[in-house]
């Protein structure tokens, strides 16, 4: 056994000790008993043609929305889509023009050459890059979509959506990477930046701007108090610590992972949302559902996971996993919600 694993199995036995103190403390207080919850982790394909028109992009998503209604499993239901599912929606009004192009570089070029004047005249307004600037000019469209699409979601199929992410627009020329979460009637009950960008996301990338730690907060759901810490988040204490401190019951970290699901992947991704559940016996789970496929040579891979806190924790922590880091899925866990 090497010294992640070892350090994995300390932080699993220290977590369930504690959280069977906890558990108990709280149960002999508790008016009422445990409740049942079902989560639902989308493994989404990214794919260009699901991108042609909000139409194509609103079939997709409807598609694995009834897949996840399918599966089993009592009491309010959630449904979590994975991070920059939202992102594929700046060719939606050019797809005729980047659909024969050959890499996203490409791809990128002709969107430019197609919109340079106003680019040009948004870079000059606020300084920003040509990509921001590309970004901010389709932000109306994309926010517009996105949003229409996953609150109509949440509303015919009666369940809480979290939307994985898009790259939405801010104040004085921002453009955030945020996640919507919609409530069963499709009413917007929560909004989450991204803190910690990773390369691609930064200025030689998509050049997004890094959210506040200060406006992080769990949102209220049927299912319990959701926490989403959108995919490298989940990797900082100090967001894991905030969201855990106002009381998440339930931790969701959409995700968006350019690169091969290697070993190294498999052991390093631990550290995510797996340590933030070990580590605090306050959350009874976590959602990760990842994307895979991808949009030219930026291609995913990701095996989504629901991991089980309190005393849903099985030996490895997994309630579910997907069955292929490269194909899409569906992943699905009823837990208990003690409080």
């Amino acid at each position: 056994m090497g010294r992640g694993a070892r350090y994995r199995v300390l932080l699993l036995v220290i977590g369930m000790g504690v959280c069977w103190a906890v558990s108990v403390s709280d149960r002999a207080g508790a008016d009422q008993p445990a409740r049942p919850a079902t989560l639902v982790a989308v493994q989404m394909e990214v794919r260009l043609e699901d991108y042609q028109s909000p139409e194509a992009f609103d079939a997709a998503v409807q598609r694995y929305m009834k897949a996840a209604m399918r599966t089993r499993g009592d009491g309010p239901r959630m449904v979590a889509f994975p991070e920059d599912v939202g992102l594929g929606l700046v060719f939606v009004d050019d797809y005729d023009l980047v659909k024969d192009c050959s890499s996203i570089f490409e791809a990128a070029y002709v969107l430019m050459n197609a919109h340079w004047p106003e680019i040009y005249t948004i870079c000059s307004q606020y300084g920003c890059s040509p990509t921001r600037a590309l970004l901010l000019l389709k932000g109306d469209r994309i926010s517009g979509i996105y949003y229409d699409t996953f609150s109509k979601a949440a509303k015919e199929h009666h369940v809480t959506v979290v939307a994985g992410s898009a790259p939405l627009p801010g104040p004085d020329g921002t453009v955030y990477g945020t996640s919507l979460v919609f409530g069963p009637t499709g009413k917007l009950i929560g909004s989450q930046r991204k803190v910690h960008l990773i390369d691609l996301e930064g200025p030689a990338g998509l050049d997004l701007t890094p959210g506040a730690l200060e406006d992080i907060h769990p949102v209220d759901t049927p299912v319990g108090r959701v926490g989403v810490a959108i995919c490298y988040d989940m990797f900082f204490p100090d967001v894991v610590d905030k969201l855990v401190s106002e009381g998440s019951e339930i931790l969701v970290q959409p995700t968006f992972n350019p690169h091969v699901w290697d070993e190294w992947q498999i052991e390093d991704w631990r550290n995510g949302i797996w340590t933030a559940v070990a580590t605090h016996p306050t959350v009874v789970a976590g959602v990760n559902p990842m994307a895979v496929g991808g949009l030219w040579e930026v291609q995913v891979e990701g095996v989504s996971s629901i991991v089980g806190g309190s005393f849903e924790l099985p030996a490895d922590g997994y309630l579910a996993e997907a069955a292929s880091p490269t194909e899409p899925d569906i992943v699905a866990a009823e837990v208990r919600i003690h409080r």
